[in-house]
């Protein structure tokens, strides 16, 4: 479509995978005494994503702004291990099953097109 004004609607659809590794600590006294503990944690999951957005092209075409939206639907697998730092070196193991909506409200792009529209 060659028309100055372009709205689009779509559908994502991917895997992600995190992994955080990290500890926790004592602040000092002012919080109640607990044991530090070392995390670490793995989320694994499917993402299927509608996408809506506009596009504007300006100067002939090779120079477009736009917007989008969408919104997140994502089924994950989550892992997480904690291990205390006590005499014994307790650890404890988390697994869960989710279903997650991440909201991207707004994405703002600029594209320039090399190309002619001829």
């Amino acid at each position: 479509s060659y028309s100055i004004i372009q709205p689009y609607f779509g559908f994502d659809i991917g895997f992600r995978n995190n992994e955080f590794k990290g500890s926790s600590q004592n602040a000092g006294n002012i919080v109640a005494f607990s044991t530090p503990y070392n995390v670490t944690s793995e989320k694994n999951g499917g993402i299927f994503a509608p996408v809506l957005g506009l596009k504007f092209n300006l100067i002939n075409h090779y120079l477009t702004i736009g917007a989008e939206s969408s919104m997140d639907f994502m089924f994950n697998y989550e892992r997480q291990t904690k291990t205390y730092q006590d005499a014994a070196r307790t650890n404890t193991l988390v697994k869960s099953k989710k279903t997650e909506f991440l909201l991207r409200p707004a994405n703002l792009f600029v594209q320039f097109n090399f190309g002619a529209a001829d």
